[in-house]
């Protein structure tokens, strides 16, 4: 729990704040998603955006420092899992746009964290994957089903236990 904001978990320390699948409304979350019930079509950007080493030196992510302490206080032995999760494509960044460098320098600084660290982990799922395009998945453009939500957990386990890669998801680290 990171502290930032407040919340009541169940016993299991999770809580499922989405509606019953029953109560599922795809025009509603395409709606969330695209704005329209109709999904629309996203474009790289071309040419794509450049950004120089001191640019990407430049920017700032408050939030990494929060994570480097957290991350000093864990033990050795402590499997630490950072994760990137899986926004619905429309609303990741655009290939080669600015938004895209920024997210891929946040990756990057993310990695570079995790280095430093025994156990840890780094696992993107905010790629282009079967997940992220499938709008049955989302409820909106952050928030997917409970269904979506188990088969991370599996797939973050597969590969942190078992060594197992999926294309619906990149190891970043180690």
């Amino acid at each position: 729990v990171t502290g930032l904001s407040q919340y009541e978990p169940g016993l299991d320390g999770y809580t499922v704040f989405t509606k019953p699948m029953d109560e599922y409304d795809l025009d509603e979350a395409r709606r969330q998603i695209y704005g329209s019930v109709e999904p629309k079509v996203k474009t790289p950007e071309v040419p794509a955006v450049q950004l120089s080493a001191e640019e990407l030196a430049e920017l700032q992510y408050p939030a990494l420092e929060r994570l480097k302490t957290m991350l000093g206080e864990l033990g050795p032995d402590t499997r630490k899992i950072m994760l990137f999760v899986p926004y619905h494509w429309y609303h990741q960044a655009t290939p080669g746009s600015k938004d895209a460098l920024v997210w891929n320098e946040c990756k990057r600084r993310v990695v570079e964290l995790a280095s430093g660290h025994p156990n840890a982990y780094v696992v993107d799922f905010m790629i282009n994957s079967d997940i992220t395009t499938t709008d049955e998945n989302y409820w909106d453009h952050v928030h997917y089903t409970v269904e979506i939500a188990a088969q991370l957990v599996s797939l973050m386990a597969g590969a942190i236990m078992d060594g197992k890669r999926d294309e619906r998801f990149e190891l970043l680290y180690p």
